[in-house]
């Protein structure tokens, strides 16, 4: 979509997005005002404002990250190494099912 547009980094751009919706959809499941969320991960709220309209210039792929997880988002990173290499590899993220936690006593 952004290559489309003819940005530079591209592929930046919309990881950076997909972590800004997973921001903005957490702040929604967990009923936070802006004011809330921004002091959670340590930024202003007008910042917060400008970040949820698609405004991240300022903002790393590591401090988008570092903000999810102060929201109680678990990331999960993995890597898969081809049989073959032949092409450049890819980034995939996708949110993951819910899973309840069991706690596992030991004997």
């Amino acid at each position: 979509m952004f290559a489309d547009l003819g940005l530079e980094d591209p592929e930046d751009l919309l990881h950076k997005s997909y972590f800004v919706s997973t921001i903005n959809m957490v702040v929604k499941r967990r009923r936070l005002t802006q004011v809330k969320a921004a002091e959670i991960m340590g930024i202003s709220q007008p910042d917060l404002s400008k970040l949820l309209r698609g405004r991240t210039t300022g903002f790393s792929i590591d401090r988008l990250l570092a903000m999810l997880v102060s929201l109680g988002v678990s990331p999960h990173i993995s890597f898969e190494v081809p049989a073959k290499f032949g092409r450049p590899g890819r980034v995939v993220m996708e949110e993951l099912p819910h899973q309840e936690k069991q706690e596992i006593q030991a004997a």
